[in-house]
């Protein structure tokens, strides 16, 4: 008789979605995956990440500079001071 396996459920944070985005940027993401040798799943993921946490969310007009709604709301989290 073989061994048993023992299977655990798969600790994994991730989420698949779908986005519709320009064929011309796939082609940009597609064409740096095969240069740099990420994935393009890799690619995109940290281009989010690095978008949400360098965005600036301002609520009202009115504002029109980051340094202006930096101090009006606080930080990217939209954490006013």
């Amino acid at each position: 008789m073989s061994p048993e396996y023992i299977l655990r459920p798969k600790e994994d944070e991730s989420v698949t979605f779908s986005i519709r985005v320009g064929r011309e940027l796939i082609e940009k993401y597609n064409d740096l995956a095969n240069r740099s040798g990420y994935s393009r799943n890799e690619l995109i993921g940290m281009a989010m990440q690095h978008f949400i946490e360098n965005v600036k969310y301002i609520p009202e007009t009115g504002v029109k500079h980051a340094a202006d709604a930096a101090e009006k709301y606080g930080d990217n989290n939209g954490d006013a001071k």
